[in-house]
C-alpha cells in the first residue's frame, strides 16, 4: 500500500511487549487505521520513503494520536518533507495525559496551538518538549505555565517584540522552571530577549546555542547565570573572548562545541579558526570533550588540555 509510512518503534516498556509480535527497535511498516501498541510505547518517527513525499508527516502523527493511547514519547525527526497539515495535535483524545517527550522541532509548518496548550496542560509527567521556530514567545510563556515541571525545554523563535507586560509574564514563566536542566533552540535570540532565561539558567547542566549567533558579550552575560553547566554547544560567532568567559563562568563544564556559523562560505573569516592560548588555558580543567572549527567543519580537542 503506497500510503503506508517506515515507522521505528524505539521502545516498548511493557510486560505484553514479548507476545504482542512488536521487537525492541523493529522497524515495520504499519497501517495505522489497524494498528495497536499495549501498554507503554516510545515511538521515534525517523524518515518517511520516496513513495510517501507526496503525504504528509501530519497524517502519520494524526494516526499515532489517534490510535497510540498509552503513549509516552513522540520524537519527530528529521524528514525532509514539509508539514502541511498542522492539526494533528487535535487527534490526541481529551482523555490522553500519558505523554512525557514531545518533540517536533523539526516540523517547518504551524500546529494547532491551542491544541498543543491542551495537550500541553493534560500531561503532568510531561518532562522533555521541543517545539518548531514558529511558536512565538507568548506562546512558549503560556506552554512554561502549564508545565513548570519541565526538565528539558527547546522554544521556538526568540524574536517577537514584547510588551512590558509580556517580558515581564515570559521571565516569570522561565522563574517557575525550577527543574529545568537543558535548553535549546532559541532561534534568532536578541541579546534583549536572552535576559529572561537568566532565572531558569541556575540548574542547566546542556545549553545548546548552536542556532544562536551570540557575540562574546552577549555569551558572557549569559554564562554568568550558568555556574552549573556541563554541556555547551556555541557557534564560532563567540570568538576567543567568548571561550574565555566559558572559562571564568562554568567551571564544572566537560564538553565544548564550537560550530562554524556558516561551514561552506570559504570567504568567511570565523570567529575561533585558531583558538588563542590564552583563551585555550582559560578552559575549565574538567574539560574532556571539545570541538573547535578550523578552515571547515569541526575538528576535536579532547582529554584536558591536549589539542589535536
Amino acid at each position: 500500500m503506497d500510503s503506508r509510512m517506515k515507522l521505528k518503534v524505539v521502545d516498548m516498556r511493557v510486560e505484553e511487549a514479548a507476545s504482542s509480535g512488536y521487537n525492541e527497535h523493529e522497524e515495520c511498516s504499519v497501517e495505522f487505521q489497524e494498528w495497536k501498541i499495549p501498554g507503554r510505547a516510545k515511538l521515534g518517527l525517523y524518515s518517511f520513503g520516496s513513495e510517501t513525499a507526496s503525504e504528509s508527516p501530519s497524517i502519520v502523527s494524526a494516526a499515532i494520536a489517534t490510535h497510540c493511547k498509552n503513549m509516552t514519547e513522540l520524537d519527530i525527526q528529521e524528514n525532509g518533507i514539509d508539514d502541511l497539515g498542522g492539526g494533528w495535535l487535535s487527534c490526541f483524545p481529551e482523555n490522553f495525559t500519558s505523554q512525557e517527550v514531545l518533540n517536533f522541532a523539526n516540523l517547518s509548518s504551524d500546529v494547532s496551538f491551542d491544541a498543543l496548550e491542551k495537550l500541553v496542560s493534560r500531561c503532568r509527567s510531561l518532562k522533555f518538549l521541543k517545539v518548531n521556530k514558529n511558536i512565538t514567545l507568548e506562546q512558549l510563556q503560556r506552554l512554561l505555565e502549564c508545565a513548570p515541571q519541565l526538565t528539558e525545554l527547546g522554544t521556538g523563535s526568540f524574536h517577537q517584540e514584547l510588551t512590558t507586560r509580556q517580558y515581564a509574564e515570559l521571565e516569570s514563566a522561565f522563574n517557575n522552571c525550577k527543574n529545568l536542566n537543558t535548553l535549546s533552540g532559541l532561534w534568532e535570540a536578541t541579546p534583549l530577549y536572552l535576559s529572561v532565561l537568566y532565572p531558569a539558567c541556575m540548574n542547566l547542566t546542556f545549553l545548546n546555542l548552536s542556532d544562536v549567533a551570540l557575540q562574546s558579550g552577549e555569551l558572557a552575560k549569559l554564562l554568568a547565570h550558568c555556574p552549573n553547566l556541563q554541556r555547551l554547544w556555541v557557534l564560532d560567532t563567540v570568538e576567543d573572548k567568548g571561550l574565555e568567559a566559558v572559562g571564568s563562568s562554568c567551571p564544572l563544564l566537560e564538553e565544548l562545541r564550537v560550530f562554524p556559523a556558516d561551514p561552506y562560505e570559504q570567504d568567511v573569516v570565523h570567529g575561533v579558526i585558531e583558538m588563542g592560548n590564552e583563551a585555550f588555558s582559560m578552559l575549565p580543567s574538567m574539560l574532556t570533550d571539545m570541538l573547535v572549527p578550523r578552515l571547515k567543519g569541526c575538528f576535536e580537542i579532547s582529554k584536558q588540555n591536549d589539542m589535536k
